[in-house]
């Protein structure tokens, strides 16, 4: 089942990706970046659950850069200040989904949870300390 989901997000980030109003090339740029994130975060050698953290920290550090960008376009012109507050809000909002994500994989490995998955019968066992 944990596969499955690593699946959703792989696809939720390149979706993503896709949907930036950007040149190919700087979308690709955006890939790599995305794949050095993961790795930078362990990837490779995380288990299960924290693959599945680091997943969602990629999706969120992808939206946060996104709306960073839409957000300083957008203020560098005219605008009132309803326009204003709703870019700032929704800055907020992606900055602080990205804190979480990162604050969960860091408490996951501070709790040092030994994870085993049984692929046979889809189950998680968890045995934290």
């Amino acid at each position: 089942m944990i596969q499955k989901h690593q699946g959703i997000y792989e696809v939720a980030i390149q979706a993503r990706i896709g949907n930036v109003n950007a040149s190919d090339s700087y979308k690709e740029v955006l890939r790599v970046k995305s794949e050095q994130l993961r790795e930078e975060l362990g990837y490779s050698a995380a288990n299960p659950l924290e693959k599945l953290a680091i997943e969602q920290i990629v999706l969120c550090w992808l939206y946060c850069y996104e709306i960073e960008v839409q957000h300083a376009t957008y203020l560098s012109k005219s605008h009132n200040k309803d326009s204003g507050i709703y870019w700032e809000k929704r800055l907020a909002y992606a900055s602080r989904r990205y804190e979480r994500a990162l604050e969960m994989l860091s408490r996951m490995r501070k709790m040092n949870l030994v994870v085993q998955v049984n692929n046979a019968n889809n189950q998680i066992i968890n045995n934290g300390h």
